[in-house]
């Protein structure tokens, strides 16, 4: 199903968002891409979906759109209790393609937008490109077939077993 604009605000509390930048300060990305910007934090995709909205602007640029980890960082960072995480997956599925779409190996969620899977490739290994494991990419390693929910439960269950 397909929500408008007006129910994703809504439904992520998007309107309650002050601006206060503590979720672009939390934000995964900012240490990932070297062009992080305002345009490209949890803080402007949350105000750009508000103009949008509104009809003052077009909303998120689709290549910011499909940065966003979903780790969740910037839900948690928010002190008025808006669910950036979740707009940005409603954004995205409003938008209604992505560049590459993969699926968490553990829960079925949609994960790692092609921009996401290059940066943790070329972290884990600058000749990642010409990286093999098994005969398969570095993309099929199992840590990287689950999305961030998915590996936080993994780590937490091996912290509190050993």
């Amino acid at each position: 199903m397909n929500s408008s604009i007006p129910d994703i605000v809504r439904e992520t509390r998007a309107n309650a968002c002050i601006a206060c930048g503590k979720c672009s300060a939390a934000c995964s990305m900012a240490s990932m891409y070297p062009d992080f910007s305002l345009a490209c934090s949890p803080r402007d995709m949350v105000q750009s979906t508000l103009r949008q909205g509104m009809g003052q602007s077009e909303g998120v640029r689709s290549e910011y759109l499909w940065r966003c980890l979903q780790c969740g960082n910037c839900t948690a960072a928010c002190p008025e209790k808006v669910d950036c995480a979740n707009l940005i997956a409603r954004l995205r599925a409003h938008a209604g393609h992505a560049p590459e779409r993969n699926f968490c190996h553990g829960c079925g969620r949609e994960i790692l937008a092609l921009p996401v899977r290059q940066w943790l490739q070329n972290a884990l290994d600058p000749d990642a490109a010409t990286c093999q494991e098994d005969g398969n990419d570095l993309w099929n390693t199992t840590h990287l077939r689950l999305c961030p929910i998915c590996r936080r439960q993994i780590y937490a269950a091996n912290s509190t077993a050993g």
